[in-house]
Formats: C-alpha cells, sequence, structure tokens
C-alpha cells in the first residue's frame, strides 16, 4: 500500500493531479503482485505443499487491488466522503465472506479464504474507483513521481517497524517460553487487537479528515488550531474507548473462555493486561496523520525505531519470566511511547496532553460507578451460573451502562454536541 492513501489525504494539490497518484498507486500494485507470483511459482518447488503456491499466488494477486482500493480510499477521504469509502470497504468484506463460505463448502480449503480475500480486494476498489469518480492519469512529468516516493519511503519504513514492533513478542516468546506459550499469547493478542481495531480505524480516518480540516482553516501555521481540535478528539476517543477495555482487562477471563474453551484459560491474565496496554496504545493511531499533515513525516521512521528498540527490549527483559510478564512489560513500554508520543505531538503539531488528560478527568467517577456496580454484582452472585461468554456481555454492558451517564452529566461540551447533532438529525429527518 506505500503509503499511497496518505500522501493523497495530507496533499494540497489539485484533485485532477489524484488521477496521477492513483496511477502510480495502480503501477506500484502491479510490480508487487507480478513479484510475489513469480516468488511464489519460483519457490514452489522448496515445499511439499502444492496448496502452498497457489495460496501465495492468490494473495500477492490481492495486492494490486488492495493498493488501488487504498488510495481511493484515501482521496474519498481527501473528498470528505467518509460515509462512501466506510461502505465500499464493508462491501469488500462482505463479498470476502460471501465467497470464503462458499469456498469452504465446495471444498477447497485454506484457499477459499485466500479467494475470499482476493474477492474483497476487487470489489473495495472497483467500489471506491467508481465512488471517488477520479481515473487513473498518466503522470506527465517526473515531479509528482518523485514527490509521491520521497513521500512513501517514509511512510513503508514507519509501517514496516510498525509491524516489527508488533509481532516482536510473538518471536521473543517463541524463543524463550515455547510454541505452547506463543499459542496462549496469540490468541489473547487476536482478541485485543480484534477491538482495538475497532476503535483504532475511525480515530486513523477521523484524523486524516479532521485535522486536514484545522489546517486548511488556519491561514497562520499548518498546527495552529491542532490543539484546539485536539482537545475534544481525544477526550472524545478516550471517553468511548476506556469502558471496553477496562470492562476486558476486569472480565477478560471470562472473554476468551467463553471465545475459545476452557482449554485457553490460561490467557486469561495475558488478555487483562494487553487490555490496558491497548488502550493506551490506542491514541498512537493518530500520530501519522497528524505528524503527516504538520509536515513532518521525515520524523516518523525515526519515532517508530525508537518505539521498537524501547518495545523489543521490554520485552527481553521480560522474557524468562513467562507470558504475563511478557504482558506487563508490553504495558510498560506502551506508557513509555505515550509519553514520547505526546512530547513530539506537542514539539512538533501543537498538541498539549497534559491539557487533554486534565479535560478527561470525568473518566474517573464514570468509571468508579462502573466497577461499583461490577462488585455489587459478584457480591450478589448475579450471572454467576451464566455460561462465561453471557456473563461477560452482561455484566459489561451493565458497567458501560452505569459510566455513560456519568460522562454526560459531568461533561457539558460533549453532552450539548450530541443534543446538537441530534436536534439536526431529527430536522433532516423531518423535512425528508
Amino acid at each position: 500500500m506505500a503509503g499511497w492513501a496518505e500522501y493523497i489525504m495530507q496533499s494540497e494539490t489539485a484533485e485532477e493531479e489524484h488521477g496521477s497518484a492513483v496511477f502510480i498507486a495502480v503501477a506500484s500494485g502491479c510490480f508487487a503482485s507480478a513479484a510475489g507470483v513469480a516468488i511464489a511459482i519460483i519457490a514452489g518447488p522448496l515445499f511439499d505443499t502444492p496448496d502452498l503456491v497457489l495460496l501465495g499466488v492468490f494473495m500477492s494477486i490481492r495486492v494490486v487491488f488492495s493498493a488501488t482500493a487504498t488510495a481511493y480510499a484515501g482521496l474519498l477521504n481527501w473528498q470528505d466522503r467518509l460515509e462512501s469509502a466506510a461502505v465500499c470497504a464493508v462491501l469488500g468484506e462482505i463479498t470476502s465472506l460471501v465467497v470464503a463460505v462458499w469456498g469452504l463448502f465446495a471444498g477447497y480449503g485454506i484457499l477459499a479464504l485466500a479467494l475470499g480475500r482476493v474477492a474483497d480486494g476487487i470489489v473495495w476498489a472497483l467500489s471506491t474507483g467508481i465512488s471517488a469518480r477520479v481515473r487513473p492519469r498518466l503522470p506527465t512529468g517526473l515531479s509528482l513521481v518523485r514527490e509521491m516516493a520521497s513521500f512513501s519511503k517514509h511512510i513503508i519504513l514507519t509501517k514496516v517497524l510498525y509491524n516489527l514492533r508488533l509481532y516482536a513478542s510473538t518471536f521473543i516468546i517463541g524463543g524463550f517460553v515455547g510454541p505452547t506459550a506463543v499459542g496462549l499469547f496469540r490468541a489473547a493478542q487476536r482478541i485485543i487487537n480484534g477491538f482495538e481495531e475497532i476503535f483504532s480505524e475511525p480515530v486513523r480516518v477521523l484524523s486524516w479528515s479532521l485535522f486536514r480540516k484545522a489546517r486548511e482553516g488556519d491561514e497562520g501555521s499548518r498546527t495552529g488550531k491542532f490543539d484546539e481540535l485536539s482537545q475534544i478528539f481525544f477526550r472524545v476517543q478516550l471517553y468511548c474507548a476506556t469502558p471496553v477495555f477496562v470492562v476486558i482487562a476486569i472480565l477478560g477471563q471470562d472473554l476468551i473462555v467463553g471465545l475459545v474453551g476452557d482449554e485457553w484459560a490460561a490467557a486469561g491474565p495475558v488478555v487483562q493486561i494487553l487490555a490496558l496496554t491497548g488502550l493506551v496504545r490506542l491514541s498512537g493511531h493518530a500520530s501519522i496523520p497528524i505528524l503527516s499533515l504538520a509536515g513532518r513525516t521525515d520524523l516518523l521512521p525515526r519515532i517508530i525505531f525508537v518505539f521498537s528498540i524501547i518495545t523489543v527490549s521490554c520485552i527481553l527483559i521480560a522474557a524468562s519470566y513467562g507470558i504475563v510478564a511478557i504482558a506487563i512489560s508490553e504495558l510498560v513500554a506502551a506508557l513509555i511511547i505515550f509519553a514520547i508520543n505526546a512530547h513530539v505531538l506537542r514539539r512538533h503539531a501543537n498538541i498539549c496532553w497534559t491539557r487533554i488528560l486534565k479535560g478527561c478527568w470525568r473518566i474517573l467517577p464514570a468509571l468508579g460507578l462502573a466497577i461499583a456496580g461490577y462488585i455489587f454484582a459478584v457480591r450478589l452472585e448475579i450471572a454467576h451460573q451464566l455460561p462465561a461468554l453471557l456473563r461477560f456481555t452482561i455484566l459489561g454492558l451493565t458497567m458501560i451502562a452505569l459510566y455513560i451517564p456519568v460522562i454526560l452529566l459531568l461533561d457539558g461540551t460533549i453532552r450539548r454536541m450530541l443534543v446538537s447533532q441530534f436536534s439536526k438529525d431529527r430536522g433532516a429527518n423531518t423535512k425528508a
């Protein structure tokens, strides 16, 4: 994906030039797909499983469609058409599910999943392309190509380092603790990553859209209005994400047992600790958009490299003490990274995290009431006899139901925003 969407979303160029950017994204995707197919075929004789070659071919073919769709999704974001971008992504995922289920019933095994991913890429690319109404155009000069390549190299290196940091724990656990521990830790990781993605994708998409508008609306400085926006943006993010991750941190044992069975119960403490890690890490998903819009894309690889060193060092220190210690080390690393990231955003994007955290004080009494409700339910053995997943759902929703009114009662700004939006929607429905 190479950062083409990020280049389009941060650009100040005319929309006509985005056709050239899309062309470059398609061309790079074609090159990557061709290289992947060739490698899969050449490496085929090294493996005894014929399906592995087909799996490599199918997943390589998907790359060109993913690169195209991502570029168009960035263009839809630039056009401020977030709903269209979301609908296109959902259409792709639904198609993927339908094709994969059909393939599994037809007996294609793991290849059914690969076929589903290819179908997802094709539908996603076509729907975003039709929605954006911008055709790929051959660049008329090399200046745009050089500009995109210069921007892209920072995003590529950032993404590579980010993924290495994200999966470092898996490789280290495999080396120090063994494959069983890897399985337990990965199960916990996937559960938390699933919840984290629910919040991180809106954070990423909305930060590109909202902070770009703040940049365009300020004539004096690229980042002059970033702090004003961040006071609301990150406060709402923390309001929404905190109760969910705290519920998982408290009821994580029930969650993993309910999802994958009693034999995975040993991963429960890891789920609980990683839930807090996910909450701390969540705001960092806005760093690439904010620093890119602030004109400091060059900082990203260096920052992510430092973050990777911190994470790997913490994990290595804890590796000999088991997966719970490793989970704690990831939480410690996330807290250190959050502090460094806050300093970087303050220096280069005029965002003051001290003010943001002070403005979020209402979370404490809201969580206090929610946790008190949980303790009350435990004392009375409410839902004690229910299956683990149902118990997690009932107690979790009860805690969130206690949390929300406190936030709305204490934060008048958010309350007025919601009332204003509700009034607008009701007025629009009345006119319709």
